[in-house]
């Protein structure tokens, strides 16, 4: 057999004719023509040329089959093999299945043939048998050649041995080539020892690191050549890893792996080749031997043999060939009597009149207006509804007459298969022996209800369809009399009374499957479901709609499956978007009830920005999803992978990092038959479609945040400044909330509970602000205080600050700290950052750590349920919530453990680990006081000792954020792509249906899906509330805020309802996991008999099931899934939407938390589904939420009940409301503009840049575009760029939502921004190599020894300037910094330096010097008091004139270093070690030591006198007392006097400054510390306008 299929056609002929397992479309099978049929022309071909190889080999003299060569085909092969072969082993090396390859197969038998004098038979059988299989004829009589002529037994014939050899590769050696395969093997420069010696530097020491990666790189460039020339002096001999033995910077094991192999291949390539070449001439230049002429003549039999055809018997054929039996389905035995308790149904409960009522009072706007009416219309609805009937069960209700019916439909059941087996039985004898032989297909019911499934039904003739569908409703009434007669059994009334009201309404002809799912799922499809199912498959006018059904009434287990089954009918791609939370559930209900007798495949597409598609790919799963809408499979889909892959095609054409526009055309075009072929069902539509559901792709490069360190540095000191406010202040409780640690370096546990903290906020930043806590000059402290607390500052505010900031710009200040700062402080406070932070934000319940992928604080979308790539869309709120989560959580052993390390390579680590101690140094032990201490290699000392007293320090974590967390993470893009859930709800071909148990975001749904309103349901609202109100349900229990989940266990078990049923819709259960808290709570029950195991969930949304013995397992394999009266059930906040437990009678507690609305109150509520029928609840509230419902209430004697607790969660949806509408409408805006897009690159191509400038969207914000001009508005695109012009069907759409928002009124834009939430999918890019051209190396100069300085050593009459000694501002040629503030020649004419000092290296661009500043190490200064000059010379000048320093008597050499360590000694006064032969006379006086210090870059001040001079010099203003009227406007932010009148008036005396030097002495201070940081430092204080006290000097030498 010679076909490429030949398994899959073997596989396919078994499967086929193994009837028994199912039908086959095929009739007859096909049967195999060999080859070797005598008759065949190709047959006779092969069978000569066997004969014509076999003769050669066996007579030689008689000729060859074909002229000998090798070397044309040789080089034609790609792999060779060599395997030493024997003769006899030709059953072995001669594949049966494939034609042999001559590269596997020639070396091995040239081996042979080499070493076969003469030719055995079996020679001439294996290379005949070669020829008949195929091999060329010229490789044969090569073989033959080498076989028969002595020629060929030399040694200079020998094939050289190896295995397998990549001929594909080359075979030449280039030596060029050897440094770029070293390259490959080369130890990174940050695992070599130049990076170590570094001792894990600073990230911004550059100049450091770009000397030490100059070096790495110009040692690896020489080794990389010494092994290159060894390499090539070897080749092609064996390479061994020797060579590189001795060089540190190649990896031996990679040289092993990659270099040696290369370098093997190519050698064995090399000698293949030589060899193949050697015996082509050898072969040509011996005698050429004629060719063989000798033909072949088989007999050939006289007659053929025509097999018989056999034909296949299978239930399609006997469906199609038979007719169905005559059989009446009779009509379904009824159940039992029943009674209708009617009472007065036609009057409205008078809780849910009063709620209606006092709601009435309480709306403020046209959309509570709207929705109080909507819930007014639900309460008519709800008057006459059934749902409030009473089914009156009779005492009298006896079981049998339910096993009664059941034995009935049974009997009906068996009938009905009998008569369908009988018609599809073996009728003839022939026929009887293939079901004797087990080759005639099973009927059985699970084969013949699967003739109904959408695959099978259209070849199955009507008649059967009927006939087929009354059986399966035979079956289904057989299964619902059963589940009745249970629940009878078990007292089950709920569930009985609904399965006896039961009617069929639809047509089981039009929709046989739904029977399939009725069978198994084991339930029966009520009117009430079968009514939605029908209006989401046929929608009026065909429109995106979504409708509104009670909780309990089977929407994820019943409508979604039989919804999906009719829709994927073969036409269309069914969409099933679930939320995440959901989907493992709803994956579950879809296999159970849709993959076995409904036969739809259910499949998964977790589209997501990570995946490497090409555009084979694209077209693999646009073949896939093609072939899923023939074969009606269903997508079961998160609304984020549908999102993430409307942007993949988007991306890959307008990434600027890596353009691929075929792949991301054909992603396009796969995204444009997606519009017109799926059809979308929406579970949980008012999840799915929320303003949240967001999808942003990243564009561009990360950017720094524009105000860079301050955008952190400024929360961080808010939030120290405001605890210790809390802490003086008298703030009520009810506004703020504070959990206070015993240890004051700890930062509290704050909440905000209510807007009153707005105010208490403002007070606090004004007397902040007022009291000096920024560096803001004093008669810009109220026009501070406007700009900072007023949304609407006034117009003379905001010209005295942009005045100042201008100013200050001219001074020379390079990066607007002052205005940064300002507008960092307006974002937090008038813009209500800090408020919403600290009120609308729970830590662990809307927001947290996951630092599985980030550092940065991230969404949660529940209790401990952190999105998965959701990121806050705010920079500010990130920053601000990173912060007070580090805070409440503390740092772990590993964080500590890289701080302890950054501090001690850190500027000043004992400076700043003194300040992390200073709040608790008393319970520090003397030992751990300083940092020489501290053994970072004792993890036993750090982790007992040290750890506890820095885990939740604020000074620690605000070091470990500022150095490790924000510099790399806090970053932005400039661009972005973007896609929301109006994405979802866009109008396409084919409508978007859904549905929700509420439907309180009818009014953010998006413009383009509308809210169904179903008469048959519209007192869904009224229903839920009047449950929510039976008195059963009326006890709320006030508890203290910080009550732990232990405490909420034991005031449960203390309540004499005795709740087996805990939902945490509040969000109250935080301390401890979901399965510590089942635990604990399961052992308060080890004396109740009844309880034995509990069910909750895990951290990976899997419902399980925990028994008394520890045991975990899976809810659906667990024996308790069926015996839930027997379990606790908690489910946490995530959990208590969407699920769905039958459980028994029972009491629940529900939490209640801040901002719960009365959908997710209801929603919880709910999964009790039987309220007023054995299931009854019982409120936990704590006392914040307390406060709000009382604050609410009109009547306040009474006790808080459920009552207020439903009026408190409308009012909170209200609230929600307006706070969504600006990011609803924003996304609406950004909807419009990407549909206009999608439309124009439909209609055309365009390029690339074209299609980015339609799709991408501003995503950087500058702080100006944040906070500086916020006003109120109804349109939010009015601020939005516009990028083209829409057409008249989008203009309408921004049209509609301009409407919408007037409904809600005046709102601000930043709203939008500051709760902004989005799924971010950065750019995975695989690491790339790169060519860069650096700068230059500098080069040197060489020191010169001026005569004229050895001539004042001797002899110090006169300084000799010009020819050596030059003025200090000399030093800064060559630098950035060549132009000194004025008054920098007064303040430094004493000090000078030497030509020799100031040149290092030749200056071959502008500003070089700026990196190669020479340090300050050797001092002159006169032998005489006081000294009045300092002249600073180098090294090498030092060293030489040392001998005459030691003889002279009138000058002294001072050996210098700056004071940079709060632990140095200040060598200032230049007393501290003197080369002098004379005695020293007095040390240096203060006016020298001020121009050292600032010249020097010295970070710490010896004591407050020298500081005070120093301040002086510069003319900043460092007194406490507030300034005089008449100078205030004269102080920067610095502190520095700019006008001469006011420095009079100040005292300001003396040499000092002109202008503002802060600016000049920051950046030397950088250049002299090679651009690393000086903060926490003395300088670092004074330059930056923060005043020096007293204690900051203290233990100073």
């Amino acid at each position: 057999m010679d076909t490429a299929d030949q398994p899959n056609q073997l596989n396919d002929r078994i499967a086929w004719r193994d009837w028994s397992i199912g039908s086959d479309p095929r009739q007859s099978d096909d049967f195999y023509h060999s080859r070797d049929s005598l008759g065949s022309d190709d047959s006779r071909k092969r069978e000569s040329t066997a004969f014509r190889i076999a003769k050669a080999t066996l007579s030689p003299d008689d000729g060859l089959p074909e002229t000998p060569s090798i070397s044309q085909d040789a080089y034609q092969w790609d792999v060779v093999r060599y395997v030493p072969w024997q003769w006899q082993d030709v059953h072995n090396w001669l594949p049966s299945e494939d034609e042999p390859s001559p590269s596997d197969v020639w070396f091995g038998l040239y081996s042979l043939c080499r070493s076969t004098v003469p030719p055995p038979l079996n020679a001439a059988v294996a290379l005949a048998f070669l020829g008949y299989r195929g091999m060329k004829l010229n490789l044969i009589s090569s073989l033959i050649r080498v076989a028969t002529e002595s020629l060929f037994r030399q040694p200079r014939f020998t094939c050289p041995t190896f295995d397998v050899v990549d001929l594909r590769s080359t075979s030449q050696f280039k030596h060029s080539a050897i440094p770029g395969l070293l390259e490959t093997v080369q130890i990174g420069f940050d695992n070599s020892t130049y990076f170590r010696s570094l001792d894990d530097i600073q990230s911004d020491d550059a100049t450091s690191l770009a000397i030490a990666k100059g070096k790495y790189e110009g040692a690896l460039a020489d080794q990389i050549n010494r092994v290159a020339s060894e390499i090539t002096r070897i080749w092609p001999t064996e390479i061994s890893s020797s060579v590189i033995k001795n060089e540190p910077l190649l990896s031996l094991s990679k040289f092993s792996t990659f270099v040696k192999s290369a370098l093997h291949q190519s050698a064995s390539n090399y000698r293949i080749r030589e060899f193949v070449d050697n015996v082509h001439i050898s072969l040509q230049s011996s005698r050429i031997s004629l060719i063989s002429t000798h033909l072949f003549q088989p007999k050939l039999p006289r007659y053929s043999i025509s097999p018989r055809r056999l034909t296949m018997v299978t239930l399609d054929s006997l469906l199609s060939r038979r007719s169905p039996p005559f059989s009446v389905l009779a009509t379904p035995e009824p159940p039992p009597k029943y009674s209708i308790n009617e009472g007065n149904h036609h009057a409205l409960p008078s809780p849910l009149l009063q709620l209606l009522g006092t709601l009435a009072r309480y709306s403020h706007s046209s959309i509570c207006s709207r929705y109080l009416k909507d819930l007014q219309r639900s309460a008519e609805a709800y008057k006459g509804h059934r749902s409030r009937l009473g089914v009156d069960l009779s005492p009298t209700l006896d079981p049998q007459l339910f096993e009664k019916s059941q034995r009935a439909t049974l009997a009906q059941t068996a009938v009905l298969i009998g008569d369908i087996q009988s018609k599809l039985l073996p009728h003839t004898p022939s026929e009887e022996l293939m079901r004797l032989a087990g080759l005639w297909p099973d009927v059985n019911p699970h084969t013949l209800l699967r003739q109904l499934a959408m695959n099978k039904r259209d070849s199955v003739r009507h008649a059967w369809i009927e006939c087929l569908v009354n059986y399966g409703i035979s079956i289904r009434d057989t299964m619902r009399f059963g589940r009745m007669l249970d629940q009878c059994l078990s007292k089950k009334d709920a569930l009985l009374s609904a399965e006896m009201r039961w009617s069929q309404n639809w047509d089981t002809y039009k929709f046989p499957e739904w029977i399939l799912i009725e069978i198994d799922g084991n339930f029966a499809v009520r009117d009430v479901q079968s009514d939605v199912a029908y209006k989401m498959l046929f929608p009026d006018d065909n429109q995106n709609a979504v409708m509104q059904l009670n909780m309990g009434e089977g929407k994820s287990s019943v409508i979604i499956p039989i919804v999906a089954s009719s829709a994927a009918n073969g036409n269309a791609l069914v969409r099933v978007v679930v939320p995440r939370a959901q989907s493992k559930q709803q994956l579950h209900i879809l296999r159970r009830t849709l993959t076995d007798l409904c036969n739809h495949r259910i499949f998964s597409l977790p589209f997501h920005r990570k995946l490497t598609l090409d555009r084979q790919s694209v077209a693999d799963v646009a073949l896939h999803l093609r072939q899923g809408v023939s074969s009606g499979s269903i997508w079961l889909c998160e609304p984020q992978q549908i999102l993430s892959f409307r942007l993949l095609g988007i991306d890959r054409i307008t990434n600027p990092k890596k353009v691929d526009t075929e792949t991301g055309t054909e992603l396009v075009r796969l995204q444009q038959w997606l519009d017109t072929t799926t059809r979308d069902i929406l579970d949980e539509s008012d999840e799915v479609l929320h303003a949240r559901q967001q999808v942003i792709y990243t564009v561009g490069d990360q950017q720094d945040l524009e105000g860079s360190y301050l955008r952190w540095e400024v929360p961080q000191k808010l939030l120290g400044l405001f605890s210790t406010y809390l802490s003086t202040e008298e703030v009520r409780d009810d506004v703020f909330w504070a959990q206070w640690s015993n240890e004051k370096s700890v930062f509290p546990h704050i909440r905000c509970l209510s807007e009153e903290g707005r105010h208490i906020i403002h007070s606090f930043v004004r007397h902040s602000i007022r009291t000096d806590n920024w560096p803001i000059p004093q008669h810009l402290k109220e026009s501070a205080i406007d700009f900072v607390t007023s949304m609407s500052p006034s117009d003379s505010t905001k010209a005295r600050i942009e005045s100042y900031n201008a100013q200050e710009k001219e001074e020379g200040e390079p990066n607007d700290r002052f205005m940064h700062t300002l507008l960092i402080l307006r974002g937090l406070i008038s813009c209500d950052v800090l408020l919403h932070a600290l009120k609308d934000k729970r830590w662990r319940v809307n927001y947290g750590l996951d630092l599985c992928r980030t550092r940065l604080a991230v969404p949660y979308r529940a209790k401990d349920y952190p999105s998965q790539r959701s990121e806050f869309g705010h920079p500010d709120i990130t920053i601000l919530l990173t912060c007070l989560s580090y805070y409440y959580g503390g740092l772990d052993d590993d964080m500590l453990e890289r701080l302890i390390r950054r501090l001690l390579s850190s500027n000043t680590p004992d400076l700043t680990y003194a300040e992390w101690l200073q709040p608790c140094w008393d319970q520090v032990p003397p030992d751990l006081r300083t940092l020489s201490g501290i053994n970072v290699e004792d993890k036993v000392l750090l982790e007992a000792r040290l750890y506890p007293l820095l885990r939740f320090n604020k000074s620690t974590i605000d070091f470990y954020l500022n150095n490790i967390v924000f510099p790399r993470d806090a970053k932005e893009y400039p661009r972005k792509l973007s896609s929301s859930g109006w994405d979802l709800a866009r109008e396409k071909q084919l409508p978007t249906t859904g549905f929700s148990g509420t439907n309180d975001a009818r009014f953010l749904l998006p413009i383009t899906i509308s809210q169904m309103d179903n008469r048959a349901h519209i007192h869904t609202n009224a229903t839920v509330i009047s449950h929510l109100l039976l008195n059963e349900n009326a006890t709320v229990i006030r508890h203290p805020n910080s009550l732990t989940s232990s405490e909420v266990l034991k005031m449960a078990m203390e309540h004499p309802s005795n709740p087996t049923v805990i939902l945490d819709v509040g969000a109250q259960i935080l301390d401890r996991s979901n399965l510590d808290f089942v635990t604990t709570w399961l052992s308060m029950h080890k004396d109740h008999n009844k309880i034995r195991a509990a069910i909750y969930f895990d951290e990976k949304g899997n419902l399980m099931v925990l028994s008394r013995d520890g045991t975990v397992q899976t809810f659906v394999d667990s024996p308790y899934s069926e015996r839930l009266d027997q379990c606790l059930t908690y489910l946490d906040e995530a959990h208590t939407r969407g699920t769905d437990l039958r459980l028994p009678n029972a009491c629940a507690v529900v939490t209640l938390g801040p901002k719960l609305t009365k959908d997710k109150l209801v929603q919880g509520c709910m999964r009790m589904r039987r309220l007023g029928n054995g299931h009854h609840l019982l409120f936990f509230a704590p006392e914040e939420v307390f406060e709000l419902i009382q604050d609410g209430r009109e009547v306040s004697e009474h006790p808080v009940k459920t009552f207020d607790v439903i009026i408190w969660a409308i009012q909170e949806t209200w609230h929600q409301m307006h706070t969504d509408i600006s990011s609803w409408a924003m996304q609406g805006y950004s909807f419009a503009t990407r549909e206009e897009g999608w439309r124009q690159i439909g209609a055309r191509s365009l390029p690339h840049s074209v299609v980015a400038n339609m799709f991408c969207e501003l995503e950087g914000r500058t702080l100006a575009s944040l906070y500086a001009n916020f006003t109120h508005s109804t349109a939010p695109w009015a601020h939005m760029d516009d990028r083209y012009t829409l057409d008249d069907t989008h203009r309408r759409l921004l049209q509609r939502i301009n409407e919408r928002c007037k409904e809600f009124g005046d709102f601000s834009s930043h709203l939008a921004m500051i709760g902004e939430e989005k799924e971010i999918e950065l750019i995975h890019e695989k690491e790339q190599e790169r060519e860069i051209q650096r700068t230059p190396h500098a080069t040197a100069l060489e020191h010169h020894l001026f005569q004229n300085l050895v001539e004042f050593v001797e002899n110090p009459v006169q300084l000799p300037m010009r020819s050596v000694f030059l003025y200090a501002q000399d030093a800064f040629a060559g630098t950035t910094l060549s132009n000194p503030p004025r008054g920098f020649a007064e303040i430094f004419s004493s000090l000078y330096v030497t030509r020799d000092f100031c040149k290092v290296i030749e200056t071959k661009y502008p500003e070089a010097m700026s990196r190669f500043m020479r340090p300050i190490e050797w001092i002159i200064t006169p032998n005489r008091s006081p000294p009045d000059f300092m002249a600073i010379i180098s090294p090498f000048e030092a060293n030489a004139l040392m001998p005459l320093f030691r003889r002279t008597t009138k000058l002294r050499l001072h050996p210098f270093a700056p004071r940079n360590n709060v632990t140095m000694r200040s060598l200032e006064d230049l007393t501290w070690f003197t080369v002098c032969s004379a005695p020293v006379t007095a040390p240096l006086p203060r006016q020298l030591v001020v121009p050292l210090n600032l010249f020097s870059g010295a970070l710490f001040i010896r004591d407050e006198l020298t500081y005070k001079y120093i301040c002086a010099a510069m003319r900043l203003y460092i007194d406490p007392k507030p300034l005089p009227s008449n100078v205030e406007d004269k102080v920067t932010s610095v502190g520095f006097v700019w006008n001469d009148a006011a420095r009079a008036e100040l005292g300001m005396t003396g040499p000092g400054f002109t202008m503002n030097a802060v600016f000049f002495f920051r950046k030397l201070l950088r250049f002299r510390r090679h651009g690393q940081g000086f903060r926490p430092s003395h300088m670092s204080k004074v330059l930056f306008g923060e005043r020096l006290v007293k204690s900051d000097f203290m233990g100073d030498s």
